[in-house]
């Protein structure tokens, strides 16, 4: 027992020490950090040590909002070395807020799944949308098979009030895909059902058979380096959110890419604009919104952005950091329409 107090305490000074080496390193990246993103829940909220992360936000027709986010009992860092039966324990927590911009949630509830397939298989990276009158939730189902991860993104449809998450199954979509999927993104359109299934080539397909959850393509088109290759680090470009509509002529999407360190590696993100008309992006930010350098939590340089909200005359962005913490920033629509500028 006493071995195991003190690989505790030696694990948690490691975090500290590694912590404030980064801090010392960066102190104006981590002060501006702090002053732009605010922190909605943190390890430990509603009882989970290792953190709640990466939320989908959706604004009710009551005018609060709600967000779903991953519960994880035990950090998967320290769960991947030291306690493996425990590296996907967790569940989806919602919580409720009574405007975009409130500190702290009114309402808080673990969701029970239901219909969802065997326990190999887990939910996370949580994204919520509005199809008809039903809100549905895009997400990864993550299944571990030695030591590698086996992604899949699934649909389910979320109940408010009785506080479950209903599996609906997996998009069946008309092009070849692999064992390792994430980050495909919804929007309904014109009582139509769109998947963004990447951004590099741009690839849009639609809801054809409801039941099936059967979707067809109908863009396929490849992008100039301006919108593939934003922060010239020749790494993947991926989808961030849900679009949202930014005004009568575009909507909001978010895409991010990677900057590889050598010990880490460092998310950047771009707002970019779709023609509500055609879905094609016309423009993309002539800078990155967020830098992830300074972000908090275990994983350094990890900001993962996974809704906006437009309020007014804002929009809010909700992220995960560091796979441990929910948080939010915001940025005015004076501001962002500034950034697509040339």
């Amino acid at each position: 027992m006493q071995n195991k107090s003190n690989n505790v305490l030696r694990r948690r000074l490691n975090i500290f020490l590694r912590r404030l080496v980064h801090i010392v390193r960066y102190p104006l990246a981590h002060i501006v950090h702090r002053w732009r993103f605010n922190v909605l829940a943190r390890p430990g909220f509603a009882g989970y040590i290792g953190g709640v992360f990466n939320p989908g936000a959706i604004v009710l027709q009551d005018g609060s909002t709600l967000l779903v986010a991953k519960g994880q009992d035990m950090h998967w860092l320290d769960a991947l070395k030291y306690h493996p039966e425990q590296l996907m324990a967790g569940a989806p927590v919602m919580l409720k807020f009574q405007t975009p911009i409130s500190k702290k949630p009114f309402a808080t509830k673990v969701l029970a799944l239901k219909n969802f397939p065997d326990d190999l298989y887990k939910p996370e990276d949580f994204r919520v949308f509005r199809y008809g009158d039903e809100i549905l939730v895009n997400h990864s189902m993550i299944r571990s098979v030695q030591n590698e991860n086996i992604a899949r993104p699934a649909l389910s449809r979320l109940c408010e009030s009785a506080g479950e998450l209903h599996f609906l199954g997996f998009s069946q979509l008309d092009i070849e895909t692999t064992e390792e999927e994430k980050n495909w993104v919804y929007l309904e359109s014109n009582n139509r059902l769109l998947l963004f299934y990447s951004f590099n080539p741009f690839r849009v397909l639609q809801l054809v058979d409801k039941e099936l959850l059967s979707f067809a393509s109908f863009i396929d088109l490849k992008l100039s380096s301006q919108f593939t290759n934003p922060g010239a680090f020749d790494s993947r470009i991926s989808l961030s959110v849900n679009p949202v509509v930014y005004d009568d002529n575009y909507y909001l999407l978010v895409v991010h890419q990677i900057e590889r360190k050598l010990r880490n590696r460092r998310y950047h993100h771009w707002g970019v604009l779709l023609n509500r008309t055609t879905f094609l992006p016309e423009r993309i930010t002539n800078r990155p919104l967020f830098n992830a350098l300074g972000a908090r939590g275990r994983c350094q340089n990890v900001l993962y952005l996974m809704a906006v909200i437009k309020n007014g005359g804002e929009f809010t962005f909700f992220c995960g950091e560091g796979d441990s913490y929910v948080t939010r920033s915001r940025i005015s629509h004076v501001a962002l329409e500034r950034s697509f500028e040339a």
